[in-house]
């Protein structure tokens, strides 16, 4: 074989190589950009927008409770029950798609108490679940509402912060 073969055939070989390196290489890059948006979209973004409107229902029940209390209204009972309700239904589902990188979100925990989301969420039932107790006999008690709105606020906290380290 003539040198100039051998040189070409080299040539083509590392060519060949490169272009598979780089194939793969971009194969990689899409699925982790996949993976990413999937995570951060998915996943964060739209819990994160789940807890914001639970948070203004949350102040919404209260509003109405409150009004209820002044006015004696069944509209505004039926309000607060309805916003309630939607707390509890968005919480869950801002929840839901995290369960799907379970081991992510795990290590994601609040600075005072090092909790996960997952123990913030059960947090807040509790906590929401007290407050409706006291509420349902008739009194308002802010302090527990404002306990349970801590967790909800913490709750979007951890999310955003698993959303940035998802990140980097």
């Amino acid at each position: 074989m003539k040198i100039k073969t051998k040189l070409s055939l080299n040539t083509l070989i590392v060519f060949l190589l490169l272009l598979t390196s780089y194939l793969v290489v971009l194969s990689f890059k899409n699925r982790i950009m996949v993976e990413t948006e999937t995570m951060l979209y998915d996943n964060s973004y739209k819990s994160i927008s789940l807890i914001l409107n639970a948070d203004r229902d949350f102040y919404q029940a209260i509003h109405a409770l409150y009004t209820y209390q002044g006015t004696k209204d069944e509209k505004f009972k039926k309000d607060y029950d309805e916003n309630i309700s939607q707390v509890k239904e968005r919480v869950s589902k801002a929840i839901e798609p995290l369960r799907s990188s379970e081991e992510h979100w795990n290590s994601i925990l609040t600075e005072d108490s090092q909790e996960n989301v997952y123990v913030v969420y059960d947090n807040f039932q509790k906590k929401l679940a007290d407050w409706e107790n006291q509420t349902n006999s008739g009194v308002i008690d802010e302090t527990k509402f404002n306990s349970a709105r801590d967790e909800l606020n913490k709750m979007g906290e951890l999310i955003d912060k698993g959303a940035e380290q998802s990140i980097n």
